[in-house]
């Protein structure tokens, strides 16, 4: 059976109960063939049947739901392109930031959007350290960006913000944190089992239909 490569930048960190059946979106990447990427859908109740909305030929290292539209940060080799949003009926991209041959910006490896504060956070490789992350916020309507925190002293390969607007994430050892919005300190959540494989995970958020819950679940697909 042929299967084609998918990082999947945005899966789903929400709890999912049998009455919630929520839409969820991601920006899958082929790391094989760039031109088969674009944004996907699928539904809570089905997560293994996903739909393409539309196959552009761009590469997204972060996008998240920022509550009125589906934002990512799109990459050209190994350089940040710029912040976008997607419509999520077409696929279409329109720009908000232009990030080429501005040395201040960092490519986004996660985003998550705090619906209590309206503001989108995000994680980026730390310049003092690339084995640690970064970790601040980029402006959704001029795509500035602003550092927090510019080594994290770990590295987290997935965040998500519940409905209380508390931030969550886990790091590549497969440890569950919680991250202090105003330092970026991360403290480990005590009663977490580590996940395996947590180093090859990127970031699985967003429905537009519910707000978001504590993390429960971390997906990472072939398809």
């Amino acid at each position: 059976m042929k299967r084609d490569l998918f990082c999947i930048l945005l899966l789903c960190l929400t709890i999912l109960t049998a009455k919630a059946q929520v839409t969820i979106y991601g920006f899958a990447t082929n790391v094989d063939d760039e031109k088969q990427s674009g944004l996907i859908t699928f539904s809570s109740t089905d997560p293994t049947h996903m739909q393409r909305v539309k196959q552009v030929e761009e590469w997204a290292t972060a996008g998240a739901w920022g509550g009125d539209a589906y934002y990512a940060m799109l990459s050209y080799a190994t350089y940040p392109k710029g912040l976008y949003t997607i419509d999520v009926e077409t696929g279409d991209m329109q720009q908000i930031a232009d990030y080429m041959y501005n040395e201040r910006v960092r490519a986004a490896i996660e985003m998550s959007y705090d619906f209590t504060s309206g503001i989108m956070y995000m994680i980026t490789v730390s310049d003092e350290d690339e084995n640690c992350t970064a970790f601040g916020t980029v402006d959704l309507k001029t795509g500035e960006q602003k550092t927090i925190s510019p080594n994290m002293g770990q590295y987290i390969v997935a965040m998500a913000i519940n409905k209380s607007g508390r931030i969550y994430g886990i790091n590549d050892a497969g440890t569950l944190v919680s991250i202090d919005k105003k330092t970026g300190n991360a403290q480990t959540v005590p009663i977490w089992v580590s996940i395996p494989g947590a180093d090859s995970l990127w970031n699985l958020t967003a429905s537009r239909e519910t707000s978001i819950g504590p993390i429960a679940t971390l997906m990472s697909s072939d398809i």
